[in-house]
């Protein structure tokens, strides 16, 4: 079993979450609708896409209903929080116990400028400074959508910066300060009929204080061309092709270009069956093949859903994910990945909602010791309330690895396989307890324990974090 201390890329998907304000409004709003009488047109995910980018709030979405305009403004919004984030690995170590911790105390301070109300030009501006023990961080979003007498968008630009400093102190492993800035220009073509247009240009730039082989400097374009449903039609689709190009400025034997394919198609409906289907699929051409070999890479998902009852629905989950190299070697293995669930789930509507599924993920890899077969079982728990909110999620599984020695070249002595089988545990949680309007707290917390047919295998991860949230 390979096992890898807490490092910046070990939490970057936990540190997502960190700071993220609960909200209860999409579900409660969705549910106003259902039981309402609204316009046919509600179905088309147009109006909910545009309710989304309005920004989840009632007004957006009466405005966007048919109720009467609101006249347009520029208004401003803030949080202010503290708190404590706390990061817990443990695992066996030269036949002992280990345990690396990291623990940050933060202070936070963010606002959010928007256009609220009908305008041909809807900006947004979205500052936030994070000051705690470990790190200091800076974050800038800007938007801008051009959207003339209140007709379809046709133009939108995004801007983002982002930036950490690591103290000298800090427990943070392997990291480096660092910035990163995106920016992305997007043409909307979508009249009054079946067929529309989209045409993107975006560009990344990310740069480290003290560049590594897992910390590299990037530079990446890219432009998208695409064939889109218009606004008449029954369904969403969307049809295309990618062209992109990644530049190392300290490592070019690593460039690559990259061509690509996207295909999507989905119906929403608030009754009956609803779906939605992606391909990607792209060419990867590395610079120097002899230092990373180019590939073909390929993902598709399918979600579905179809209601049983007012309340309750049936939910499928497809995930396929493909990595074909030109060489397969050392770390660059070809792979085929298939992950599922298969469910039902209750809205929480009228007291709690609940979900009970059956999840499933499959690897096949030319490392034989990589390949092997899950099973789990998942359940949720979740509550919207004007004071207190809450999800629990609790996944109970079990992986097997491919039975599979592999034999040295030196002698006839077997080796231990790298990965060894274990049962698994993952709980979730989050909640939101609102003191009044403007106080609260918010609270995730995370536990991933291991226990493999090996006890020197066995390991775990921990993650909770507690903030005190002030809305102004």
């Amino acid at each position: 079993m390979r096992h890898h201390p807490i490092t910046s890329a070990t939490l970057v998907v936990l540190t997502l979450f960190v700071g993220i304000p609960l909200s209860p409004v999409r579900d409660v709003v969705v549910c106003d609708v259902r039981a309402a009488e609204t316009p046919a047109s509600v179905d088309s995910l147009d109006v909910w896409l545009d309710w989304l980018a309005a920004g989840d709030d009632d007004a957006a979405l009466l405005d966007l209903l048919g109720d009467d305009p609101v006249p347009a403004s520029f208004a401003w919004s803030g949080n202010l929080a503290t708190g404590y984030d706390a990061y817990v690995q443990t695992y066996s170590l030269a036949l002992e116990d280990t345990t690396e911790s990291v623990e940050e105390f933060e202070v936070t301070l963010s606002a959010e400028g928007a256009t609220q109300g009908d305008a041909d030009h809807r900006w947004r501006v979205a500052p936030r400074l994070s000051v705690g023990s470990e790190r200091t961080r800076q974050q800038l979003d800007l938007g801008w959508i051009w959207q003339p007498d209140d007709g379809p968008r046709r133009l939108d630009a995004v801007g983002e910066f982002r930036a950490t400093q690591y103290h000298g102190t800090t427990d943070y492993s392997l990291s480096s300060d660092f910035s990163e800035g995106r920016g992305r220009l997007r043409w909307h073509l979508s009249p009054a009929g079946r067929l529309g247009g989209e045409a993107r240009v975006e560009s990344r730039v990310l740069r480290y204080a003290d560049p590594s082989e897992l910390q590299v400097n990037r530079n990446d374009v890219e432009a998208v061309a695409a064939l889109v449903s218009g606004r008449d039609a029954s369904d969403r689709w969307r049809l295309g092709v990618r062209a992109g190009h990644r530049a190392h400025p300290d490592t070019a034997s690593i460039d690559r270009t990259t061509l690509g394919l996207d295909a999507e198609t989905e119906r929403f409906s608030l009754e009956g069956v609803s779906w939605r289907a992606t391909l990607r699929s792209e060419r990867r051409s590395v610079r120097d093949e002899s230092a990373r070999p180019s590939l073909w890479a390929h993902w598709a998902t399918l979600d579905g859903s179809t209601l049983l009852s007012l309340t309750l629905e049936a939910v499928l989950e497809l995930q396929f994910d493909i990595w074909n190299y030109d060489i397969s070697r050392d770390a660059y293995q070809d792979q085929g990945r298939w992950t599922g669930l298969a469910g039902v789930r209750a809205q929480a509507i009228e007291g709690p909602g609940w979900s009970l599924g059956l999840t499933w993920e499959s690897l096949e890899s030319d490392e034989a010791d990589e390949t092997y077969r899950q099973f789990g079982l998942r359940g949720g728990l979740e509550h919207y309330g004007a004071t207190v909110s809450g999800t629990l999620t609790l996944e109970v599984g079990r992986r097997d690895y491919e039975e599979a020695m592999v034999e040295s070249d030196i002698s006839d002595v077997l080796l231990d396989p790298l990965f060894t089988d274990f049962t698994y545990t993952e709980v979730w949680l989050s909640g939101s307890w609102q003191l009044d309007e403007r106080l609260g707290f918010d609270a995730l917390a995370s536990w991933l324990p291991e226990s493999h047919s090996d006890d020197e295998d066995d390991q775990s991860l921990g993650f909770a974090s507690l903030r005190l949230v002030y809305r102004f």
